[in-house]
């Protein structure tokens, strides 16, 4: 009897080895599957972040390149004022929203520097601010690149003039727009155009 008890339990012991095994293997599958979905996810993000960061940083390009350089040097030059910046999550200037990726802080510098806002109950400044717009127009040169995105910037900058009151006649559009045309590209149409508008069929 004490053979065959002995012998039972070898056999019982054996089997519940075999199931505990077998609970350690379906137990280990199942973890590998977890960490694969978990490293799956995180890889993912991590793409998706870095996709996202790609986009932000080419956004930010194709907008600073749509610009004048005009345009672009005083985005480039904007600082917040320190006494205006609420937190140090703030950007204050294009250096921090490249790092951050932060591509709205362009249309907020560029609202800034452009429109002048708060400036209004200041006759003096904002004469020089109309002076300075309209200088700007006379000389937006279009010099190379897509001549339709040049006028595009014309007419943006023509809406700014206006914005800030300065009086822009149309005859005044005209002479700021053939002015500033290519002259290796459009030299006998601005000849033509020189030649005609002296006479009286110009208006």
């Amino acid at each position: 009897h004490a053979i065959e008890d002995e012998a039972a339990r070898t056999l019982l012991s054996n089997q519940l080895f075999l199931i505990w095994r077998q609970g350690r293997l379906d137990e280990n599958a199942r973890r590998k599957a977890l960490n694969e979905v978990a490293k799956t996810r995180i890889d993912l993000e991590v793409k998706d972040l870095k996709e996202r960061g790609d986009t932000i940083n080419k956004i930010m390009g194709q907008i600073l390149e749509d610009m004048t350089k005009t345009s672009r040097e005083r985005i480039e030059k904007y600082q917040k004022n320190p006494d205006e910046v609420e937190n140090e999550e703030e950007t204050q200037n294009l250096e921090e929203a490249r790092e951050r990726g932060d591509w709205l802080f362009i249309f907020e510098a560029a609202r800034e520097t452009h429109m002048f806002q708060g400036i209004t109950t200041d006759r003096v400044l904002m004469y020089e601010k109309q002076e300075q717009e309209k200088e700007y127009l006379s000389k937006m040169k279009h010099t190379v690149g897509d001549f339709n995105r040049w006028i595009t910037k014309f007419e943006d900058q023509m809406e700014t003039c206006e914005t800030i009151g300065v009086e822009l006649s149309e005859e005044a559009k005209v002479l700021y727009f053939m002015n500033n045309l290519n002259d290796s590209i459009f030299g006998d149409a601005k000849a033509n155009f020189m030649d005609l508008s002296t006479r009286a069929l110009f208006p």
